[in-house]
């Protein structure tokens, strides 16, 4: 157990070093409070305070993740940030739905990892179908606005749109 233990330490300090872009919209935090809601109505969870520590944590995620945009850089949560990280850009557009599709190119070796069976990844490292995801996504950036380093004002309303939904489910749980 500690050896898997140290190795996902390692493995988390290798990600947080390397460059990471994303981009989309407000769609990955509904998927994540539609779950959250489908747990409160089948009552999965025990008391009303363990749903608020959920959105409470889930209100921490997102403040993180703000912060990594406005210092545009990765760092590990819980930990200050430190200028040894990798890079992080985040892009906004609203038009685009993500579908958890993930491309990485790592030196010269780049693989696609597929949403499959909602909750199954399949990867590949087919170049001409790697190639191809990398176009899109670089198309998606080109039409998105950068959220991170610039664009304090679109980030400011990006990140407080994200936490009014928040608050709208917590609220719901008040009258539940």
């Amino acid at each position: 157990m500690r050896h898997r233990l140290k190795l996902g330490k390692k493995f988390r300090k290798a990600l947080t070093r390397s460059l990471l872009q994303k981009y989309g919209g407000a769609d990955t935090i509904d998927s994540l409070l539609r779950h959250i809601s489908f747990y409160r109505d089948t009552h999965v969870f025990e008391t009303k305070e363990d749903i608020f520590c959920i959105y409470d944590k889930l209100e921490d995620l997102v403040t993180h993740i703000e912060k990594q945009a406005e210092y545009g850089f990765k760092f590990t949560y819980g930990e200050p940030f430190t200028n040894n990280s990798g890079s992080f850009r985040l892009y906004f557009n609203d038009l685009i739905s993500g579908d958890n599709c993930v491309h990485a190119e790592i030196g010269d070796k780049r693989i696609t990892y597929i949403n499959h069976n909602l909750i199954n990844f399949m990867y590949t490292r087919d170049e001409p179908f790697n190639q191809y995801t990398s176009e899109t996504f670089q198309n998606a950036i080109r039409k998105s606005t950068q959220i991170s380093l610039v664009g304090e004002k679109a980030r400011t309303r990006f990140f407080n749109m994200l936490r009014k939904k928040i608050q709208l489910q917590r609220e719901a749980v008040n009258h539940y």
